[in-house]
């Protein structure tokens, strides 16, 4: 079973392999935890300031920076296992190799994607709020 996380972390790797013959399957394993982070600090910039009364006294928006740094440990500790204990890089990638080319074209092309839009809006979303914040 191939799924989109595989996908994932195949490309996070693969933009490693050039430069870290070694250490790229543990370096495409901290890109793709560091993609997920983002998505999770999105979210609480997000939430705050399209629904500031939703989450303004609750205990998680209070401890929204604990949490993400749990999140990390969690999210780098699960892939670790997934990718590292239970299958191996050979293992997925012979497994993406079996697509269809047009399939794991799509695939790989949305995972890139989903990569740097993963940076990119959270980057420009913090210095949107940012700016936003310190010009009143």
């Amino acid at each position: 079973m191939i799924t989109f996380l595989d996908i994932l972390y195949l490309v996070c790797c693969n933009f490693y392999k050039r430069r870290e013959k070694d250490d790229f399957k543990i370096s495409g394993l901290i890109l793709l935890s560091a993609v997920f982070e983002f998505n999770i600090i999105m979210i609480t910039l997000i939430i705050p300031r399209f629904y500031p009364d939703l989450f303004a006294q609750s205990f998680v928006y209070q401890k929204r920076y604990h949490i993400i740094g749990i999140c990390l440990i969690v999210f780098a500790t699960l892939l670790y296992l997934r990718y590292f204990k239970i299958t191996n890089y050979d293992e997925v990638y012979q497994n993406i190799q079996c697509m269809k080319d047009l399939n794991r074209s799509v695939y790989s092309l949305l995972a890139v994607v989903y990569v740097i839009a993963s940076f990119l809006v959270t980057i420009v979303l913090g210095v949107m709020i940012g700016s936003s914040s310190n010009a009143g």
